[in-house]
């Protein structure tokens, strides 16, 4: 089994602020040795995919831009594919607008067994009908589990099965998030308490 770690970068618009997500993602197939075609996989699978189920946790205040890959491991970063979206294209569908510019819920993803660390990842923003006295609302917990769900589970458009990942840059190793909870402390972006 190849299982390469590749880097995707989501990059959003909110308000007109940029938002970039990055996730990693190991590849049953990939190997990193064509890290433009494999990385342009990922990005097909996830567009295919997982796309609506992304967007179905933002608000339509949000757009999707641009995705972009790079081959983490076995090599090191390397070049990697990039898709970029029409302006305003696809937007948020679930609410009508966001909470804050910067508050974000945030997602631990649990590794397996013997794993020391757990990942996290910040959703973009939190739409204002997802809070309701000051917990998540049923709906928003559905669909932030039905997106991450369908990460854990694998996503493809070829041969190829990509599964969402936990990435250490300390020891540079990479395993498969095997679960993942919705953090009941809405996440705060220190790095958006101003606009830019």
């Amino acid at each position: 089994m190849a299982n390469a770690t590749f880097q995707l970068s989501i990059t959003c618009t909110h308000y007109n602020q940029f938002i970039e997500n990055v996730m990693c993602f190991q590849g049953d197939l990939a190997d990193g040795s064509q890290p433009y075609t494999q990385g342009k996989d990922l990005v097909d699978s996830w567009y295919g995919s997982i796309r609506t189920l992304w967007l179905g946790v933002l608000p339509p205040t949000v757009t999707l831009d641009r995705l972009s890959t790079r081959c983490l491991l076995p090599s090191g970063p390397s070049n990697g594919y990039h898709r970029q979206v029409i302006n305003d294209a696809l937007v948020g569908t679930f609410g009508t607008a966001a909470q804050s510019e910067n508050l974000c819920p945030a997602v631990n993803l649990i590794p397996p067994m013997g794993v020391k660390t757990q990942g996290r990842t910040y959703l973009p923003c939190v739409p204002k009908t997802a809070i309701d006295n000051n917990t998540f609302t049923a709906g928003y917990i559905t669909a932030v589990n039905a997106l991450f769900t369908a990460l854990e589970a694998g996503f493809a458009d070829s041969a190829t099965t990509w599964k969402l990942a936990i990435y250490s840059k300390k020891n540079r190793t990479s395993s498969l998030a095997l679960q993942h909870s919705l953090s009941a402390a809405i996440g705060f972006q220190g790095r958006r308490r101003r606009p830019l």
